[in-house]
Formats: C-alpha cells, sequence, structure tokens
C-alpha cells in the first residue's frame, strides 16, 4: 500500500467517522426534543419554525427556509400554523401572535433544558467551539444550495 493510498484510506475512515457521529447527535438530539414537546400539540419542526420567527421577525419565508434547512412543506408548516392563529402572514414574512407567544414557551423551555442537559458535559468554550465548527460545516451552499447558517 503506498502512502498516498494509505492516506487517503485514514482521511476517508476519518471523514466517514465524523459523519456516523453527526448523524447519530442528529438523530438523538431530534428524538429526544420531539420527547420534550410530546405533551404539546406542535411538532418540533413547528418549534423550531416558531422560535426562528420569534428571534427573526419579519424574515423573509425564503431566509427562514434556508436558515432552518427545512425539510419538507414549509407553506403546509406556516398554513397550519396560520389556522392554528399561532402566526399572522404578511407579503413574504410571517410573525409571532400572542397565542403564538404562549404555545411557544413551554415546548421552547423543554427544548432548551434538554439541549443544555446534553451538552453540559462540554466547557462553555467547547460549546462554543463546537458550534462554530459545525457552522463553519454547514456553510456550504454549493452543497446544500441554501445560504450560509448565521450565528444565532
Amino acid at each position: 500500500m503506498s502512502v498516498d493510498s494509505s492516506l487517503s484510506s485514514r482521511t476517508e475512515r476519518r471523514s466517514a467517522d465524523l459523519s456516523t457521529l453527526v448523524v447519530r447527535l442528529a438523530h438523538d438530539l431530534h428524538v429526544h426534543l420531539a420527547a420534550k414537546v410530546a405533551s404539546s400539540a406542535l411538532s418540533v419542526e413547528a418549534v423550531h419554525l416558531l422560535a426562528a420567527i420569534q428571534a427573526s421577525p419579519g424574515l423573509t419565508l425564503k431566509a427562514l427556509s434556508a436558515r432552518l434547512r427545512f425539510i419538507g412543506d414549509l407553506t403546509e408548516l406556516l398554513a397550519d400554523l396560520t389556522a392554528q392563529g399561532l402566526i399572522t402572514r404578511r407579503m413574504d414574512s410571517a410573525v409571532l401572535t400572542d397565542a403564538g407567544q404562549l404555545a411557544l414557551r413551554r415546548p421552547l423551555a423543554r427544548m432548551t433544558a434538554r439541549q443544555t442537559s446534553l451538552f453540559a458535559h462540554l466547557s462553555a468554550t467547547e460549546q462554543a467551539r463546537l458550534a462554530a465548527l459545525l457552522r463553519k460545516a454547514l456553510d456550504r451552499p454549493q452543497l446544500f444550495g441554501a445560504p450560509p447558517v448565521q450565528a444565532s
């Protein structure tokens, strides 16, 4: 086996290991977060969408979709949230209603607490570094067809 072949093989293994870890982390987060919001009428996707609207009122729907890397029918979810009275649609954006603020409060608090506990073993510096590295990894519009992830 040549040196180049050996390096290539190690790089491929490291990349596969990293991909596996990221997929496992994403799956574990989704499962745990889904369990935390199960008592509410909102899906994890709805909570993420409402939280993004709350954090950036007036953000265009296209920018919201890109920020969330939304997989699914954003239009349908927005229509459902509008019908439930949780958001008000504007030309190309959405804002939370008072009912939306109230509906988001408990599941968002539960999700935040769960995320905090999942990463509690990491120092604040390690958490910040992990967040920065994940943003950098996601900052690949040519790969995902979406604009870079913005720090929140």
